[in-house]
């Protein structure tokens, strides 16, 4: 019909170009089962997860050849040393190392001892890590070290963070060396999780020894390697795209362990775990909505979730943000107190129920002081209830505690004696907490009887002032001196040195700088008065005498925790050790006290040692004559200092946000 070689019209158009066959990279089992391949070689994860065989196709070949099986290359592949991390393994578990394919392997990384397995290159990356059982077993250490961190692990660590079930761990424990089960993912977790743990508890208490057994350059990387380890295992196991209750376990652990001193939280990362608590509907009470029956199941959900709620309320103390959950968004109850045994009490889950009952009340003061709107009288009402039960319930769980003394073990009554002592101070936290907004900004004065909705500005009083607000302030003084003796009960060294990295997370400079910031205000006063040279100290020492203890004791006795910590925090101790000077310089111009005539707070434990502060330990020189106008100048300068100190936010390069 068309003479040959001529164009049919239009046909241009319907040309279909030859289509290159696009090269297969899944393997034939996942393209099959329509899973998602990592396309790891000679064996994928999830052939190797589910027992499968894993073949590939060769490429540039034809399609009648045989397949790559993957046992054959299992073979071969098993002769080969591993010199680096897999290729399609992010650079989000490896950092700080140079270059990956020089690695020997995940234990010589680099930096600091910080977690950072939910760091946002996580998400930047496409692949997941293969599983590799021989790589994890590399980390674990020699049944003698693991043994040793494993008891570091229960003695310091886990009273403090009860959230492996330790009658699910000894066994796990004991089939892992015994060989009789092949470890799994979770079970590296759990163990990676504790030795990580517990080298960093046995770390702080070599910093605190004399003649430490071993260098802190060993137990550095001993840290880094465990922490390493950990987070190999939980990117093995996809954590966290998915995520296990023994997954969430582990990361709990990393986040609760890990050394932040000064440095906050990364609110991203709480913020995730948080989130994956919700996923696995943790914040629905197991018992009662969930109609679980197991009783080791529903204390283990129930205290996971506390944990997380725990690390949240930590997160919004640090960085100044509102915590992420309110308490109508969850039902799950309180772990349960009673023992295991079902003989008497848990004082471990007491401690653990008074902190969490601590950390709620935090919540609603930053909820209801700390947003961008002004308090309601009904916000200040609850807080102020909410205040009251607090003090009330953390009384019936030191009397609870105390008890449970004569059944405890003689190992058991250091943690019992620090639990009391802390659990003392959780009232006077939020209080101090409250006053430090309410010097600040504009607030409904809290009084016994609430009047009026009307705003105030809370006047920078002192003690010596007689209005509502120097009634508040009286109280926020003798909250800060509790809590600044009771710190230094707890935190006597080097005999509770196995809690010391617990108690450096809670650095007490805010008490210190605001109770100096007190006795400043006090002085202003009295400059004011222009008192007579002989009637200045008669006048104004005698109710200052508790304060200028306090800070005194506070610095004398804390001064470790200015020691292996960040170079932020050793200079904000460094700051307020000038403050202090300044002020006292300014304040006693000669003050001589003899630190050995004092005792340290008492606890409910040793009635016999009462708090024992008088000034007849503090002389004073001949007064030379007082320049008023000098002196009150010099005042308004140290308080302006100690204002800035305490409202001081820095931008810290490694978290990326402001500390306060």
């Amino acid at each position: 019909m068309f003479a040959e070689g001529k164009r049919i019209p239009g046909t241009n158009v319907l040309k279909i170009e030859p289509v290159t066959q696009r090269r297969l990279n899944s393997c034939l089992s996942c393209r099959s089962r329509k899973r998602k391949c990592d396309k790891s070689r000679p064996q994928c994860s999830q052939c190797k997860n589910h027992g499968r065989q894993c073949s590939y196709y060769k490429s540039n070949v034809n399609s009648g050849q045989k397949p790559v099986i993957g046992q054959e290359a299992t073979k071969i592949g098993a002769e080969v040393p591993i010199t680096g991390p897999p290729r399609n393994l992010q650079a989000a578990f490896w950092p700080f190392v140079p270059n990956h394919s020089d690695s020997s392997n995940p234990c010589s990384r680099e930096g600091p001892i910080f977690t950072n397995i939910m760091s946002a290159s996580l998400y930047r990356s496409v692949g997941s890590p293969p599983t590799n059982f021989q790589a994890l077993r590399q980390f674990m250490p020699t049944k003698e070290k693991a043994d040793k961190l494993l008891s570091q692990f229960l003695k310091s660590v886990h009273p403090i963070v009860p959230v492996m079930d330790l009658e699910v761990v000894a066994p796990l424990y004991a089939a892992f060396w015994e060989n009789s089960v092949e470890p799994t993912l979770d079970t590296y977790i759990t163990l990676f999780s504790i030795l990580y743990a517990g080298s960093v508890s046995m770390y702080e208490e070599a910093n605190m020894a004399e003649k430490p057994i071993e260098s802190t350059e060993y137990l550095v990387s001993e840290m880094r390697k465990y922490v390493s380890a950990t987070e190999a295992a939980l990117a093995m196991s996809h954590f966290p795209r998915k995520a296990t209750i023994t997954s969430l376990q582990g990361a709990v652990i990393l986040h609760s362990i890990c050394r932040n001193d000064c440095k906050a939280d990364d609110s991203g990362s709480i913020a995730m775990l948080l989130r994956i608590g919700h996923l696995l509907e943790l914040h629905r009470d197991p018992e009662h909505y969930h109609k679980l029956e197991d009783y080791k199941e529903i204390q283990r959900r129930r205290l996971l979730w506390w944990h997380l709620l725990y690390l949240d309320g930590l997160t919004s103390l640090s960085s100044g943000l509102l915590p992420l959950m309110s308490s109508n968004e969850y039902d799950t109850e309180y772990p349960s107190e009673d023992s295991s045994t079902g003989k008497g009490i848990d004082q471990i889950m007491v401690f653990c129920n008074c902190k969490f009952r601590w950390i709620e009340c935090c919540n609603d003061i930053m909820r209801n002081f700390f947003g961008i709107h002004k308090p309601t009288t009904f916000g200040t009402e609850k807080v102020n209830l909410v205040l009251s039960d607090l003090n009330e319930y953390c009384q019936q769980q030191i009397q609870k505690v105390a008890k449970a003394e004569d059944l405890m073990k003689s190992s058991q009554l250091s943690f019992a004696k620090v639990a009391i002592s802390i659990m003392s101070t959780f009232a006077d936290r939020c209080h101090m907490l409250l006053y430090k907004k309410m010097s600040e900004s504009t607030f409904i004065a809290l009084a016994d009887d609430l009047e009026t909705e009307s705003t105030k500005k809370v006047p920078e009083t002192s003690s010596l002032g007689g209005s509502i607000s120097g009634n508040v302030s009286n109280e926020f003084t003798q909250c800060a001196i509790h809590f600044l003796n009771e710190f230094c009960f707890y935190g006597k060294m080097p005999e509770n040195k196995q809690f010391l990295w617990e108690i450096r997370k809670f650095q007490p400079l805010q008490a210190i700088l605001a109770l100096l910031r007190s006795l400043i205000y006090d002085g202003e006063q009295v400059c004011s008065m222009q008192q007579p040279d002989s009637q200045f100290h008669s006048k104004f020492l005698l109710p200052l005498d508790e304060r200028v203890v306090a800070i005194e004791r506070a610095l004398n006795n804390l001064g470790y925790l200015s020691e292996h910590t960040t170079r932020l925090c050793k200079e904000r101790w460094e700051t307020v050790r000038i403050l202090k000077e300044r002020a006292f310089r300014l304040l006693f111009f000669d003050v001589n006290i003899n630190e050995s005539e004092w005792t340290l707070s008492s606890s409910p434990l040793n009635d016999n040692d009462p708090i024992s502060e008088n000034l007849n330990n503090i002389s004073f020189q001949e007064l030379p004559p007082i320049d008023w106008d000098t002196i009150e100048h010099e005042m308004k300068d140290i308080r302006s200092s100690l204002e800035e100190a305490i409202a001081i936010k820095i931008w810290d390069q490694d978290s990326g946000h402001f500390l306060l």
